[in-house]
């Protein structure tokens, strides 16, 4: 899989996709902002870690390594910004785009072999996964 954005294109090969969709969902009705530290970035590397809060949401916890890039959503429109480029495209083509990579990231999940997971990482796989089919329904 690649990411493309205006001009700057990357691999995703060593970078956790399964939390990025979370992730990416989120960036459908919200604006995200570069984290200067990298460690919250809409496409981790070591986002494979399943915490929840003590309301039970998901957190993403990774290291600096990931792909970020700012989401500005202004009406219809949604812009893409990177260090080196950027581009404005509607919201339709952005939620296609995020919906199209989630759909592909859960085909490969679910043609993989089943994965037997121990209780702490269990406990913290269900609000993911639970977050990830409620946002990939809402966006249909």
């Amino acid at each position: 899989m690649e990411l493309r954005i205006g001009n700057r294109v990357e691999k995703l090969d060593h970078l956790s996709v399964g939390p990025a969709c979370v992730l990416l969902l989120r960036a459908l009705d919200h604006d995200h902002e570069i984290d200067p530290s990298g460690s919250d970035a809409l496409v981790p590397h070591c986002g494979h870690t399943f915490f929840v809060d003590e309301a039970g949401v998901w957190l993403s916890f990774n290291c600096n390594i990931g792909l970020d890039w700012d989401v500005t959503h202004a009406g219809p429109l949604v812009t893409l910004s990177t260090d080196a480029s950027s581009v404005t495209i509607p919201r339709q083509q952005w939620v296609a785009a995020v919906v199209g990579f989630s759909d592909a990231v859960e085909a490969c999940y679910r043609e993989s072999a089943p994965k037997l997971l121990g209780e702490e990482t269990a406990d913290g796989f269900r609000p993911f996964w639970r977050e990830w089919q409620e946002r990939r329904a809402a966006a249909r």
